[in-house]
């Protein structure tokens, strides 16, 4: 099985994409960014377990606003933080999944909760239209590196 992009070759990444797209940083700053503790009380708010590699770009690059798509964040104050995001969507987002971008369309990119309350950190994306789809996107990182950059997917 593969393991998707870790840090480093994301960073890697990310610092190409800039240099070749700088203007798609420009426009909005990301969140705060998350510590350690913040981490660990974000976890325990929501019950679950989150996927390190989210943790690592929490605590690296804040979330938020993160180039041409969002990341939902540990920053209280933002409004992509993921326990409001939780809320807004409990209503009528399926139980076990969770969100962590959103399409600006009315449907989500998540995880699923296991058992353990843990995250399997496979990107699922789901509408109320299509349901729930699989992605080819092993995680948070390989998602965002398709699409944080890409203005042909999104702009």
């Amino acid at each position: 099985m593969t393991r998707g992009m870790d840090l480093e070759e994301f960073r890697s990444h990310h610092e190409v994409q800039r240099r070749q797209s700088p203007k798609v940083f420009l426009l909005v700053e990301s969140d705060t960014l998350a510590t350690p503790d913040r981490i660990q009380a974000l976890e325990t708010e929501i019950g679950l377990r989150l996927p390190e590699r989210y943790k690592q770009f929490l605590m690296e690059f804040g979330g938020g606003i993160f180039g041409l798509t969002n990341v939902f964040s540990a920053d209280a104050e933002s409004g992509f933080y993921l326990p409001s995001r939780l809320d807004a969507v409990a209503r009528y987002l399926p139980s076990g999944l969770v969100p962590f971008s959103d399409d600006y369309a009315g449907g989500f990119y998540v995880w699923r909760a296991t058992p353990d309350r843990s995250i399997d950190e496979a990107v699922w994306y789901w509408n109320f239209d299509g349901g729930l789809v699989n992605t080819d996107y092993l995680s948070l990182l390989d998602f965002l590196a398709a699409h944080a950059y890409d203005c042909s997917r999104s702009c």
